[in-house]
């Protein structure tokens, strides 16, 4: 995957400026192919005063995205018309705006065709594209209680994938039945404050795309024979399929000719599965795996985060988790038999946990990718010990605790030159440390720990201080041991107090 994915593609706009008016400005830009078209109008709006309280005491940013995607389905292509606004909420001015674009990563996917900026009036205007990151310069500050609007017009070349494709490669691309589409777009950074948008580069290892909270409104047109399938569903209407996704992580698609559907779950859950095998008794496991999920994930860690559950058969070997919807593997699904069915329930189990870990709990997958997939995929194991005990041994070796031992957990993506490595220590070794937390604690505190974490830091992002600040408050163990074995760094819990 390292070889395949190693490709990038930078590009350094260079501008060549003219002014049409002191409202409207106008650059052209040819630089390998890339025409960028930057409109500025000088209107901001002030954010009401409600409005403005509801987020203000975050100190985040709240980016809404309204995303009206031209699925050209024969093609392998979707054109993109993209509008970001975004209030500063912040407690200092915003200089600029910075998207993390994960397409960029891979040559000839992405083309950029234009950029168009409300806001400001700038007199220049420089633009960078490089190492999936996508930097707009604003030549006027956006003010503390201003907005800001963008629109970015993009198309991506979707690639081919096969049955043994892993993420992040293919996680916006196509398959002989299918065509997925998840990262497709640029997501705006999260900012730290004093600093800025923060900025890293694109790596094909683990997830490299963060995600601050965001409003979607989606609109998907796609040809008449083609089914769309997505989470927040709104309306269907001459071959336009709509979607709204309140507060949410991410939004991803699927599409395919051959869709068809289950349905299951319950009356405030609805689950609807889209699978296009042949295996029918796959998707019925599937189905059953994600119902039962669902129920002990809410009894274990607290309330489903969404309105309903979407999962989709996809074209690769992974599964991906996205705000109210998965992406369940091929392969699996396709390969699922009574003899061999413990990797489909089990991995449509850890993309259901990680609704609750990564969509409702936010955390940082570049810089903290233990956080979020060890819980998950030791919410796998809680779920295969419940309704599949014949599959936990298989579980357990799976993790490859033995394989990975004196190696710590707490490491970024770009601390992973190779897969396989990250594979062992994120989903078999920081696994072992919840697990390992699991057994000192006792059940009755450590999903104690689990409900109070979960309810706090729903809708925030949370840390690995995070963790253990919560933790403090349910022991009085001292876990300095545990922690040595696991952490290259770790916080003293007597400092919070309990």
């Amino acid at each position: 995957m390292v070889d395949r994915c190693a490709g990038r593609c930078g590009i350094v706009v260079c501008m060549r400026i003219i002014l049409i008016s002191a409202a409207a400005l106008l650059v052209v830009c040819i630089s390998c192919g890339l025409v960028l078209l930057f409109i500025f109008s000088s209107s901001q709006t002030q954010l009401s005063a409600e409005e403005y309280n509801s987020v203000q005491k975050q100190h985040v940013l709240y980016p809404s995205y309204d995303l009206d995607i031209n699925l050209k389905y024969d093609e392998h292509r979707i054109e993109v018309i993209q509008k970001v606004e975004v209030w500063n909420t912040l407690q200092e001015p915003i200089p600029e705006l910075v998207f993390c674009v994960e397409p960029d990563g891979y040559e000839n996917v992405m083309i950029l065709e234009s950029a168009e900026i409300t806001g400001e009036p700038p007199v220049r205007l420089d633009a960078d594209l490089s190492k999936g990151i996508l930097t707009i310069p604003l030549e006027s500050d956006v003010a503390v209680g201003k907005k800001i609007a963008v629109t970015l017009k993009y198309s991506l070349n979707l690639f081919f994938i096969d049955s043994g494709d892993m993420h992040p490669y293919g996680n916006f691309a196509y398959a002989e039945n299918v065509i997925q589409c998840g990262d497709f777009y640029p997501v705006l950074n999260p900012w730290e404050p004093g600093v800025g948008f923060r900025r890293w580069p694109f790596h094909p290892i683990g997830d490299p795309v963060v995600y601050p909270l965001a409003d979607y409104a989606v609109q998907v047109h796609a040809g008449k024979d083609v089914i769309v399938a997505g989470y927040g569903f709104v309306s269907k209407k001459d071959n336009v399929w709509k979607f709204e996704s309140k507060k949410a992580r991410s939004w991803a698609f699927a599409a395919s000719k051959e869709f068809k559907t289950l349905t299951g779950g319950t009356r405030e859950i609805p689950i609807t599965l889209y699978y296009y095998t042949g295996n029918e008794a796959g998707a019925a496991a599937c189905l059953k795996a994600g119902e039962e999920a669902v129920g002990l994930f809410q009894e274990k860690f607290g309330p489903y985060p969404y309105k309903n559950l979407v999962l989709v058969e996809n074209g690769y070997y992974s599964s991906m988790e996205y705000s109210g919807f998965c992406t369940i593997s091929h392969s699996h699904m396709d390969l699922y038999s009574k003899s061999y069915s413990h990797l489909l329930v089990a991995l449509t189990a850890h993309e259901i946990a990680h609704q609750w870990w990564y969509g409702g709990v936010g955390n940082d997958q570049v810089t903290e990718p233990w956080l979020d997939e060890a819980l998950a995929q030791y919410s796998e194991y809680l779920f295969l010990a419940k309704f599949y005990p014949e599959f936990v041994s298989w579980w357990q070796q799976n993790t490859n605790v033995r394989k990975v031992a004196n190696k710590y957990i707490d490491n970024a993506i770009f601390d992973y030159r190779d897969r396989g490595d990250y594979t062992r220590i994120i989903y078999g070794r920081a696994p072992a440390f919840i697990q390992e937390l699991h057994r000192i604690l006792g059940d009755d505190v450590f999903f104690a720990f689990l409900r109070e974490y979960y309810r706090e830091m729903t809708d925030k992002f949370a840390t690995k201080e995070d963790f253990f600040r919560i933790l403090s408050r349910h022991t009085d163990k001292d876990l300095t041991v545990l922690f040595a074995k696991y952490f290259r760094v770790f916080p003293d819990m007597d400092k919070w107090g309990k």
